[in-house]
């Protein structure tokens, strides 16, 4: 139906956030993201380190540690 059409291109489309990059000089890396849950993929040398993350209007920042 149109209306589960609209509601998937915006959810999963217009609202889902997708960013990929690399850290600059001093290891940060920084994005924006609506609120909701997060999984983040960090990866040094063929070795991923994942973090999962709820961004709240008061938590807004993730630090992901590197073995």
């Amino acid at each position: 139906k149109p209306n589960g059409r609209a509601y998937r291109d915006l959810v999963f489309g217009e609202w889902w956030t997708r960013a990929d990059g690399v850290t600059d000089a001093t290891g940060s890396f920084r994005t924006r993201g609506f609120l909701g849950q997060y999984e983040v993929t960090v990866q040094r040398a063929g070795a991923p380190a994942v973090a999962r993350h709820g961004l709240t209007s008061a938590a807004g920042r993730l630090t992901v540690t590197l073995p």
